[in-house]
């Protein structure tokens, strides 16, 4: 089972995450930045802490972008995404 914490909440600007249980939980903190943008807003997203570039960071890098560049608009514009299980396999 994978349980994040919410570690800093900042409204409308920043979220952190922290692993406690799940395949992450030996890296750093899940950051998302949202700052405005003329067309609405930006979100930027850090994985920080992996102990080493291996094959599963290389793994869950191409998730997070499958997730937020693709299956996250399509939520956000059509109400339907791809969350996993129901995302590609990679």
């Amino acid at each position: 089972m994978i349980e994040m914490k919410i570690v800093d909440l900042v409204p409308d600007e920043k979220v952190v995450w922290k692993c406690q249980s799940g395949p992450w939980a030996e890296t750093g903190e899940f950051v998302f930045n949202i700052q405005p943008h003329e067309r609405g807003a930006v979100l930027k997203f850090a994985h920080h802490g992996w102990p080493k570039a291996d094959d599963f960071y290389m793994h869950c890098n191409g998730k997070w972008g499958f997730f937020l560049c693709t299956s996250l608009k399509d939520y956000l514009e059509t109400g339907t995404g791809k969350p996993h299980p129901a995302d590609p396999l990679m």
